[in-house]
């Protein structure tokens, strides 16, 4: 079984003289900028060897030197490798690191030095980490998110990341999505991928990583992602219908058109009936924590809805209507017999405190991505479809639930009798049920929960079309 976790994030733009802060024109700042270079990934190859990946700016012009950061979990950057710009080329370059005992977690991040009557040292990239072992990492943390806005603690979700996974001892590689899109890192090489979205209202994946997640998912992959304002961007108004097929196939969610806004602060909880998830209890207010740094603003909250077969797993406390924070769902994608779970939380991870509720939340996860299924109870639907005018059974009438198969990846569809009846089976899960036919309007019913205890019943009135 694979599983995989991917996180997305935020870059500032401040610059400093080799020897302290200096105060920049706003063309100087935009220059520092651009001139930042990129950590693509840090590996762990065993042997006490660690890998790091990276990237020279984008934009070398003006550039003379490359340096590398690096930090113990609970220590402060110190400068590790300086670079000469003229001996870097575009390609990616790797630098190792060698002797790191097992266990041991280090963080890295890079900057850019620029002439300009006076040397300026660009802001730092993303921060990327690893948390060696002795053999190839299981988990891969995916940071994704957004660049270019203030340096705040989205440019260190992964290290919010590490820090968890190393208090839970479970070693890590992480990657930014840039080093999966360029083939420098595959995600079939782990059991368990997390990938953050971040806080960003753009389109939060690209069709380019849409389809390496649902090859991921499809070959037994276990994936958690989260971000906000997913919902909007892959399954809004003016979503491509790929990124809205994705979302509800893939992540196994629905939302509404009109995306109703949250507190600005509120607590997400665990179902109270799940052994998994029950003791999960967090605050979602844009982790204002003193001792880690600046407020992150809040940005999009999703409300989300089940859907082909998933559960909700933690809501909005206090929130009415749909108020699912996270879904969840285990059982095969679009691979017949071949399982995977995935966990899809609306809320980027950087927002949500204190740290030790996001350990929490994280041991949850990875308990389901890890002990979940894969194999489902069966439970049953039955109901009957009337004419909405007549209040007459109708025969023939096509029932489906609506991203759901069962083992074989077949669709679970019926038809209704001669007196309007009907009854399937499914797989257990919350489903929406869709019924039409030819000369009436097509029925959609939220939130069918199949249950093995007792079959789920459901009237329907179908209304006939108007003739002209």
């Amino acid at each position: 079984m694979k599983r995989m976790i991917w996180a997305t994030g935020i870059i500032f733009a401040a610059a400093c003289l080799v020897g302290g802060c200096a105060s920049l024109t706003r063309r100087e700042g935009e220059r520092v900028a651009a001139g930042t270079p990129a950590v693509l990934a840090a590996r762990s190859e065993g042997g006490g060897r660690v890998a790091v990946l990276w990237r020279a700016s984008k934009e070398p012009a003006g550039i003379v030197e490359y340096r590398l950061y690096r930090r113990k979990a609970g220590e402060a950057f110190t400068l590790w490798k300086r670079f000469d710009a003229s001996d870097v080329g575009p390609e990616v370059q790797s630098t190792a690191m060698v002797g790191a005992a097992s266990g041991e977690v280090y963080y890295f991040r890079m900057t850019s030095v620029l002439t300009g009557g006076q040397a300026l040292e660009t802001a730092p990239s993303t921060i990327l980490g690893v948390r060696v072992q002795d053999s190839a990492n299981e988990i891969l943390v995916v940071d994704d998110g957004p660049r270019g806005r203030s340096f705040d603690r989205t440019e260190r979700v992964v290290a919010l990341y590490g820090d968890s996974l190393d208090q839970l001892r479970r070693s890590f590689d992480s990657c930014l999505s840039e080093a999966v899109l360029s083939g420098d890192i595959a995600l079939a090489d782990y059991s368990c991928v997390l990938w953050t979205c971040g806080a960003e209202g753009r389109e939060p994946l690209t069709a380019e990583e849409q389809a390496l997640l649902r090859a991921y998912l499809d070959q037994e992959g276990d994936l958690f992602i989260c971000g906000s304002g997913m919902g909007p961007a892959l399954a809004g108004r003016d979503a491509k219908p790929q990124s809205r097929e994705f979302y509800q196939n893939y992540l196994k969610a629905y939302s509404e058109e009109d995306w109703r806004s949250l507190p600005a602060r509120l607590e997400i909880e665990g179902d109270p009936d799940s052994p998994v998830w029950e003791k999960v209890k967090i605050r979602f207010d844009g982790a204002e924590e003193p001792s880690e740094g600046k407020r992150s603003p809040v940005r999009s909250p999703c409300r989300l809805e089940p859907y082909g077969g998933s559960e909700a797993v933690l809501y909005y406390a206090g929130v009415s209507g749909a108020s699912a924070a996270a879904v969840a769902y285990v059982g095969n994608f679009a691979t017949p017999n071949a399982f995977s779970r995935m966990v899809y939380l609306g809320v980027a991870w950087e927002e949500l405190s204190p740290g030790e509720q996001r350990t929490e939340l994280l041991k949850a996860v990875l308990r389901y991505l890890t002990k979940a299924g894969p194999l489902k109870p069966i439970g049953g639907v039955k109901g009957t479809v009337t004419d909405a005018t007549t209040g007459r059974g109708l025969e023939a009438i096509e029932i489906r639930l609506l991203g759901g198969t069962n083992y074989l990846g077949v669709p679970v569809r019926t038809f209704t009798k001669e007196d309007g009846t009907f009854s399937l089976v499914a797989l257990e899960g919350t489903y929406h049920l869709a019924a039409g036919a030819p000369g009436y309007r097509r029925a959609v019913v939220h939130n069918v929960h199949v249950r093995s205890q007792r079959p789920f019943e459901v009237s329907v009135a179908l209304e006939p079309m108007s003739k002209r």
